[in-house]
């Protein structure tokens, strides 16, 4: 057979690369993480529920400058109770950079950067595993559940949720394996976790620690453990600052403490939500097997395997310590009555991490089989960059499609799937903002104080965000009567701004209006009186 001599230039150009692996997969990974978590970001509307309410508390923040307690339309927020750390940084964000919905998103895509950022030091520097750090990241940011729905390109509490759990869970098992001398750092760096993970999502924030303790009875360190001040010392930090802020707050927004056991202790987990769905308790292994992990989800079984074939004790430590963290945070979310897509996102990375090394230990295998089988003898080589060659070509033909699927349906055409209506309401919601910013370089002769933006959907918080950020700028100051239905019911004399198609039929049968402005679907309107006052005295009495 003839061989395939590679150029001289060639191989010194990939020795070359070779040598500083590093770099060049730091500058690979940063452009992917880019494509992943930051292109097209600002894209799409605000969404319904977390994201907005998140949106709207950090706006009034910006303009209250209350830093403690969290405000919805001019009033202390007690349906969102979780801490604050999310929307301080959201709330720096918008200042800074503007009311829109990039603003709102950066924090979490940063926290998603972080966390793929983690694992790789994590697998590159301290299991001593290039391969596998590189590995582990692309499973992770090729997971439509760690990028898609609620989690890493969303103005949610999640990504950063993921970010602080993942950062703790790796210290902690650093910590149990490192020398009396480095334990300190570690146990530093588990505080300051622990503690952002309560605030950002509060006791969410804990539900990795049964984990943790049962590896740490596995591993036979429990009294070790318990011997430790250092361990105390931490804990008491720990306390005052997680549990302060809950102190501290009650004293400024009386009944917090309450709603907090409502909404977090009690509410969620024991009980469904109001409005919630039952879901059974395969919920999420069925989500993973469908679509949120796929297709690493079929690896991670064999990749655990696998990984108790490497001669290093750390790793196989590792396995053990993936297992029992994977297995205890998936009974602790199964058997919660209440049930989202997004709660099992603190299990992607640690599973990330375990694919990476069992692939990692399965491309080596590959390697020197192929190697010293002389498979690939038509190529004229050394067999250090065959074995190279042989990774690059593993790598791409497991990590491409799975990629550039992620980056078009997730990404680029903006496929994060809505609940139910939410689509509609957030749609309609960004309509009334595009409207808003050309009416206010438009001059309208108002003789009111106030423009009442119509709102079919009650509850609708994209529509208070989109409504507060024009207030900033409009000069014709706006409001949204979102809670009450009834408000559906206007006066002779008022201005009303309406951007449903199906609204403005109910509005022309019943009132008649003078357009004063118009653009596309939208429209201001001056209500003169009513056609039909029987008619919209029973609409205000429904």
């Amino acid at each position: 057979m003839t061989k395939i001599q590679i150029n001289q230039k060639i191989i010194h150009a990939l020795n070359s690369l070779y040598s500083h692996r590093y770099a060049v997969a730091l500058l690979i990974l940063s452009i992917l993480c880019y494509l992943v978590f930051f292109f097209r970001l600002g894209l799409g509307p605000v969404r319904q529920w977390d994201e907005s309410s998140l949106a709207v508390n950090a706006l009034e923040m910006t303009l209250n400058g209350n830093l403690l307690v969290k405000y919805l339309d001019g009033k202390p927020d007690l349906i969102n109770t979780k801490p604050p750390l999310a929307i301080w940084l959201i709330a720096a964000c918008m200042k800074y950079l503007g009311y829109n919905e990039f603003s709102l998103r950066l924090p979490l895509a940063i926290s998603a950067s972080i966390t793929a950022i983690a694992i790789y030091i994590f697998a590159n520097k301290y299991l001593q595993d290039f391969k596998a750090s590189l590995m582990a990241v692309l499973v992770l940011i090729t997971s439509i559940g760690f990028t898609g729905e609620h989690v890493a390109r969303t103005g949610d509490y999640d990504a950063m949720l993921v970010l602080w759990i993942t950062i703790y869970s790796l210290a902690y098992f650093i910590y149990l394996h490192s020398e009396e001398s480095k334990k300190t750092l570690y146990l530093a760096v588990i505080t300051v976790a622990l503690v952002f993970a309560v605030w950002t999502k509060g006791v969410a924030g804990l539900l990795a620690l049964p984990g943790l303790l049962i590896y740490t009875a596995w591993q036979k360190k429990v009294r070790k453990l318990l011997l430790s001040p250092q361990v105390y010392y931490s804990g008491i930090i720990f306390l005052v600052l997680a549990l302060g802020y809950y102190l501290l707050t009650e004293q400024y927004n009386p009944g917090y403490l309450k709603a907090i056991v409502a909404n977090e202790l009690t509410g969620r987990y024991g009980d469904l939500v109001p409005g919630g769905t039952p879901r059974g308790f395969s919920y999420y292994l069925v989500n993973n097997i469908s679509y949120r992990f796929v297709p690493w989800i079929y690896a991670l079984p064999l990749c655990l395997m696998i990984a108790n074939l490497s001669q290093k004790k750390i790793v196989k430590d590792f396995n053990s310590f993936s297992c029992i963290y994977l297995f205890t945070y998936f009974l602790i979310i199964s058997y919660s009555k209440t049930k989202f897509n997004w709660y099992d996102a603190p299990l992607y990375p640690i599973a990330s991490l375990s694919i990476g090394i069992g692939f990692s230990i399965s491309f080596k295998l590959i390697a020197d089989y192929c190697c010293n089988n002389n498979l690939f003898n038509w190529i004229k080589a050394t067999d250090m960059l065959k074995r190279q060659l042989i990774y690059v070509v593993l790598m791409l033909s497991i990590f491409f499609l799975p990629f550039v699927n992620n980056l078009y349906t997730e990404i680029y055409i903006g496929n994060v799937p809505f609940r139910e209506n939410d689509k509609a309401i957030s749609d309609l919601a960004f309509k009334y903002g595009e409207y808003f910013t050309k009416l206010k370089t438009t001059d309208i002769n108002i003789k009111t104080n106030k423009l009442k933006v119509v709102n079919i959907y009650g509850y609708n918080l994209p529509l208070l965000f989109y409504t507060q950020v024009a207030n900033l700028t409009s000069p014709y100051p706006l409001e949204v009567k979102w809670e009450d239905p009834s408000d559906k019911v206007f006066r002779a004399g008022e201005v009303i701004i309406n951007c449903a198609p199906t609204m403005q039929e109910d509005l022309n049968r019943l009132y008649r209006m003078k357009a004063l402005h118009s653009y596309s679907s939208c429209g201001t309107f001056l209500i003169e009186n009513s056609k039909n006052k029987i008619i919209a005295t029973s609409l205000k009495q429904q």
